[in-house]
């Protein structure tokens, strides 16, 4: 039985097509290192956007400054991951984060008490 011509062509056609789709993994592994610092800074950014919302709910100026500062030092750090990938700055970075959780915590805790 003979195979027509035609249908190679086209099997042949839809090979090249499926290996051209495949994705090599090391490609979507150096893709993903790429843009893992990009997506920690922007988690970060929208978490201290979010640190000052109580602010429209109560809480005074001493948590607002509180949350900023922590947050401004929150995102510093972020950004020096991007600017340099690596264990070091992403160990800094964590710490940041809890740098600026307590000082969330503790703005809030002296807001509330001062009043």
């Amino acid at each position: 039985m003979e195979r027509d011509p035609a249908m190679a062509d086209t099997q042949d056609s839809l090979d090249q097509s499926l290996r051209t789709l495949r994705i090599d993994p090391e490609r979507k592994r150096r893709a993903a290192r790429r843009r893992a610092p990009w997506l920690k800074y922007g988690v970060a950014a929208l978490l201290v956007a979010a640190s000052v919302v109580p602010t429209a709910f109560g809480l005074g100026w001493i948590y607002l400054a509180a949350a900023l500062s922590g947050g401004a030092w929150f995102l510093l750090k972020c950004r020096s991951l991007l600017e340099r990938p690596g264990r070091e700055t992403a160990r800094a970075s964590f710490r940041a984060s809890l740098l600026q959780l307590c000082a969330v915590l503790l703005g809030a805790m002296l807001d509330v008490a001062l009043r």
